[in-house]
């Protein structure tokens, strides 16, 4: 039977464990027709040995060494590249893909043509376990999109055709994966979401309050970008532009007259 699959994963200096978990999760799956990408960022020696070794065990696994590290969204298209299969999923190497993810978005895709992908609800989880489920899923319009990031990259499946058409991911050091999805829709294309929670997604309880304000920019620029190409309208195209910056700022503001009164008194 033709492979019509491949999933894709970059690997730097994950934690061994986790990154164990990771693949098994993939090769532990109910659906097994696939091809398992995974690109060598120049990863630390024991990564490298982890990697070998599951490629020698299984044919299915193929391992692209980077030279040197380039970074996560160019090793992701540096494997998309590669891809001549019908789909692409996504994995990251520190996520647990349920063992029925890859049947059911296969078979939703074979079937629901009018999506060009598809991701799945998912579990969060940090060092203390698990502490909050997504609830979003169905068809995901643009006001919703525009708004959040509702999909989650580890459980994304996707035509491989169209992700080549749109230029895979755009070169963004955070936020690649909101750009893509904003591109998909600028380019007439939608994504679906199942109601199935078919990922455990490791994201610490506290990340959002410490995410960098570097990080807060990149994603006010993808939004300005491609708000503007969906036609957003004015008021809404700068809230939520600038939401991500002021969310960022409030609290520096606050923490900063709160030790100044305090200092005073």
């Amino acid at each position: 039977m033709q492979t019509e699959l491949t999933i894709i994963m970059s690997e730097h200096n994950s934690k061994s464990s986790q990154l164990k978990m990771a693949i098994d999760s993939i090769l532990n799956q109910t659906y097994q027709n696939f091809i398992l990408l995974i690109v060598d960022d120049e990863t630390k020696e024991e990564n490298k040995k982890i990697l070998l070794e599951y490629a020698k065990k299984d044919e299915r696994i193929k391992v692209i060494k980077n030279e040197k590290n380039v970074g996560f969204v160019k090793s992701l298209n540096k494997a998309i590249k590669l891809v001549s299969t019908k789909y692409i999923a996504r994995m990251d190497t520190d996520d647990i893909a349920n063992y029925e993810r890859l049947e059911k978005q296969i078979k939703f895709m074979k079937n629901h043509p009018e999506y060009a992908f598809i991701g799945t609800r998912a579990n969060f989880w940090d060092e203390k376990g698990m502490y909050l489920t997504s609830n979003i899923y169905g068809e995901i319009d643009v006001n919703t999109l525009v708004r959040f990031c509702v999909f989650f990259h580890s459980s994304i499946m996707i035509r491989t055709d169209i992700l080549k058409q749109v230029g895979m991911y755009d070169e963004y050091k955070r936020n690649e994966d909101y750009a893509l999805y904003l591109k998909l829709y600028t380019n007439g294309f939608k994504g679906y979401i199942l109601k199935e929670v078919l990922l455990d997604y490791r994201q610490d309880k506290e990340s959002f309050k410490r995410k960098k304000y570097e990080d807060r920019i990149i994603e006010a620029k993808i939004r300005n970008q491609y708000f503007k190409l969906l036609k957003v309208p004015t008021f809404k195209r700068y809230q939520y532009t600038i939401k991500p910056l002021l969310v960022g700022l409030i609290p520096k503001f606050l923490l900063f007259h709160y030790k100044k009164i305090r200092n005073v008194r």
